[in-house]
């Protein structure tokens, strides 16, 4: 039971870290988007906006690319987790 939940928690966190790689190649392809316009723009308006929103995906890419840090749980946790288990189950029987 504790390797198919814990087969299912990796495979909840590869499918994370891959939606995160997805977001920030969106964000990049529409911060590129924003910096031509800004270079074609003349109206201080606009291009104020475009600032502020451009500013808004870098801390939405900050927070992504932290979030893509954390990875994957390390592989070896599964086989101390069924020593612990273990041994609880051998104190409680004593």
């Amino acid at each position: 039971m504790m390797r198919t939940a814990w087969a299912a928690r990796e495979t909840q966190a590869k499918d994370a870290l891959a939606a995160a790689k997805r977001e920030l190649k969106a964000l990049d392809k529409q911060t590129d988007a924003l910096l031509t316009r800004i270079v074609e723009t003349t109206n201080d308006a606009v291009l104020r906006a475009y600032e502020v929103k451009i500013a808004e995906l870098d801390k939405t890419r900050a927070l992504l690319q932290e979030k893509a840090c954390q990875g994957l749980p390390p592989k070896g946790r599964m086989d101390k987790l069924k020593y612990n288990f273990r041994y609880l189950k051998n104190t409680m029987s004593i």
